[in-house]
This record gives structure tokens, sequence and C-alpha cells, in this order.
């Protein structure tokens, strides 16, 4: 498959996305001048201008249904999606989705009227956002959109399937530890969503890397 055909993945995406928009821009003039954007572990840590906000919202909400599906096209290896094509549907619908929810919750906290404590749900949401990414990437084929990209990844499809064959139950856990980070005091939040992080990114990586010395030390 080299052409894209549009889902209703992919409009339930975009509904969603121009949704959380239209509510952020019928609530303009009730926001402050200055909203919060950014949350640590101890609360929030950064502001931007409210209609700088907005339209960062509009282009990733709405941006990002229209183009994450096109964007395969341009992708040298845009006839592997074939071969992983309804995972990738559902990594990217959640992917969409969490942070449509996670826009509409910003809005609602900059308004007074936070229904969800922002810090605790965020964490739970990417923990799930983490869970599900790490469900799916074993079937996940090489491409230079989606997964994890290194060098020794790209390089070699055989490093790239065990890369993501091992990441997946890493992710999971890394997952498991940003939702438990939740219930816990900030200071420990803070450490589990470092060692989540860490967990996700450098053990993967490190992995590609050790496989593919292993590999070219074989043919050397």
């Amino acid at each position: 498959m080299t052409k894209y055909k549009w889902s209703w993945y992919d409009t339930v995406a975009l509904l969603a996305g121009l949704a959380v928009l239209a509510y952020g821009l019928y609530q303009r003039n009730s926001l402050p001048d200055r909203v919060v954007t950014h949350f640590g572990a101890n609360g929030p840590n950064g502001h931007m201008n409210k209609d700088g906000m907005l339209l960062l919202l509009g282009a990733i909400s709405v941006g990002l249904p229209i183009l994450a599906g096109p964007l395969r096209a341009i992708d040298p290896k845009r006839q592997r999606y074939a071969m992983f094509e309804g995972s990738y549907r559902i990594i990217r619908i959640s992917i969409l989705l969490i942070l449509d929810f996670l826009f509409y919750q910003m809005i609602d906290y900059n308004l007074g009227k936070e229904i969800f404590a922002v810090i605790p749900s965020t964490l739970v949401l990417g923990g799930v956002m983490f869970v599900i990414i790490g469900n799916y990437m074993p079937r996940i084929k090489d491409n230079y959109f989606v997964g994890i990209k290194t060098p020794w990844t790209l390089a070699d499809p055989e490093v790239w399937r065990r890369t993501h064959r091992m990441a997946g139950p890493i992710w999971i856990i890394g997952g498991v530890l940003m939702i438990a980070a939740a219930f816990v005091s900030p200071e420990w939040r803070q450490i589990a969503m470092i060692a989540a992080i860490l967990l996700c990114v450098l053990a993967p990586s490190a992995y590609s890397y050790v496989l593919w010395r292993q590999k070219n030390a074989k043919q050397g």
C-alpha cells in the first residue's frame, strides 16, 4: 500500500480535535491573557500567551489528524505500513484522543473549573498511552516516522525487529510506572516519572546499539 486512504479513525480524530479547538476559541475571552501550559511534578511551571496556546492547540489537535496518515506517502519505506496498518491506526488515534483530552483539561484549568486534578490525570493518561504503544510496538515494521528510530534500528531491519520486540514490554512497564506516579507524593512522583522516561528511551536505544555491534562483529 503506497497511497493512504482516509478512514473513520481519521474522521474521529479530526472531529475530536475540531471540538477541543472550538471549545478553546469559545472560551477565549474568559481565559487569562497568560495561561498555564506546562506542569511539573509539583504543579504549574510554564505559561504562554492565550492566543499562542490556541494556535498551538489548533496545529496539534487539527493539524496532526490531517497529516499523521498522509505523511507516510513521503516515507521511503512507505510500503511497510501495510504490514502494521491496524496497529498504526490504533496508536495514532490513541495518541490524538489523549492529547485532545489533555488540551481540554488545560483549558478548564485556566478557567478555574478544573474537573480532574491535572497532574495525576495527565500521568494516568500518559501512562495509558505508553501501555497502548508498548502493546503494539512489536508489530511496527521499519519506517522513518513511527517507532524507535536510532541509527542502528534504521540501518538493519533485524535490529529494528528485535529492538521493538524488546521495547514493547519495557514501554508497558514504563506506562505502569507513570500511572503509579499519579498516586504518590510529589517527590516520589518526580522520581517515578524520570525513571519511566529513562527506561523507555535509554533501554531500547542501548539495546539496538548492542544488537548492531554484535551482528557486525559476527559479519566482520
